[in-house]
């Protein structure tokens, strides 16, 4: 056992002798959250001066408060990433439930599980996390990784886990982002084939394109949700592959207004359906089960395919079914709507969300408020 000798200048911190040569270190007794007593403790210190300055920090610590910080000193990022998950869970959307279990466990644990959270930094982070990530999956990946390592990140400093979040600021590599959007002719020959198309599909598509909804929102839709007098539609679920759950933010619970060709699409759709009572989902498919979005993307598949087998060549693309949200925010800008309104239409935590999303086309229109503003100036 290596003799610890104290120090005569400073209380709780000694000095040891091993076959490296002299080493500093200190133990301070204190009590935890929970009332019980407890130590800090730090060995392997390379000077007198800097072990007993380490000590100040812990004793500030337990002079502010902070017992939680020195309690949690040695957690893991891997038991902190399984806290957090049970923790918020219930709280979560089923595709921000998805996306949060395969992180931890294809990316978070695998790669930083066994390191101590508070000892990461952004050299570490960036050496054993973002670059060994690079080298396997696409940019974007990477980046959805990322994000919930930093959401996870700032939860452990809300919950007095970690005292601050020392990876803010890391840079990942940037994408341009491609917004797949129909034209002009390419929508108009898409609404031509819906009319052709079953009530279901003609309602559900025409319903996305005129709202802006997310696929998850409209399959999550009941009667109830409905209100055909004031044409306003109550957006406060999402449904996928994995069930019933919330909108995919808190603000992406809103509710918009529609215009009376919806309106008139579901009250026809409601007279034809065997399943109208209020809680029923207002999309179900052939064999009368809810629409999933298996069958929505099939549907969708078919119309475009449907479309350029008419014509000699390919007249119009498959921007997948999010590209009809994408064409909705798109035409609405063009034509010199509020982004403001835009944004909340389509259920944008951020307004900067949509500018950012839709930079392209608010370019344009810096250049026409320009010119604009100088035609106000030569009518003086």
């Amino acid at each position: 056992m290596v003799k610890k000798i104290w120090s005569e200048r400073f209380k709780h911190v000694y000095s040891y002798t091993n076959k490296k040569g002299v080493f500093w270190g200190y133990r301070y007794p204190y009590y935890n959250a929970l009332g019980n007593r407890v130590e800090a403790s730090k060995a392997g210190i390379k000077t007198e001066k800097e072990a007993y300055a380490e000590l100040i920090e812990v004793m500030n610590e337990v002079e502010n408060g902070n017992v939680s910080l020195l309690d949690n000193k040695n957690m893991t990022v891997e038991s902190w990433s399984k806290q957090w998950f049970d923790f918020y869970k219930d709280s979560w959307s089923p595709s921000t439930l998805q996306n949060t279990d395969q992180a931890i466990k294809k990316a978070i644990i695998p790669k930083l599980g066994k390191l101590k959270y508070s000892k990461l930094d952004k050299i570490t982070y960036k050496k054993l996390f973002i670059d060994p990530l690079l080298e396997i999956y696409k940019p974007a990946t990477v980046r959805l990784y990322h994000r919930r390592f930093m959401t996870m990140t700032n939860a452990a400093v809300e919950h007095e886990k970690l005292d601050r979040n020392r990876l803010s600021g890391v840079k990942l590599p940037t994408e341009e982002k491609i917004v797949k959007a129909f034209t002009k002719d390419e929508l108009k020959l898409f609404n031509q084939q819906l009319k052709k198309e079953s009530l279901v599909n003609n309602t559900m598509f025409s319903l996305i394109l005129s709202t802006g909804m997310r696929i998850g929102e409209v399959l999550g839709l009941t009667w109830s949700d409905i209100d055909f007098d004031t044409r306003k539609i109550d957006i406060n679920k999402s449904r996928n592959a994995n069930g019933l759950g919330k909108t995919k933010t808190y603000t992406s619970k809103r509710t918009i207004t529609v215009h009376q060709n919806i309106i008139n699409l579901l009250k026809q759709l409601k007279l034809a359906s065997k399943f109208t009572k209020q809680m029923d989902y207002i999309f179900y498919n052939e064999y009368s089960n809810p629409y999933s979005p298996v069958n929505a993307r099939y549907a969708f598949d078919k119309i475009i395919s449907t479309i350029n087998k008419q014509h000699e060549h390919t007249v119009i693309r498959n921007i997948t079914i999010h590209g009809l949200r994408h064409t909705h925010a798109t035409f609405l800008l063009a034509e010199g709507a509020d982004a403001k309104y835009v944004s909340e239409r389509l259920g944008h935590r951020k307004i900067t969300t949509t500018l950012d999303t839709y930079t392209h086309l608010l370019k344009n229109k810096e250049e026409e408020t320009a010119d604009m503003f100088e035609n106000i100036l030569d009518s003086l």
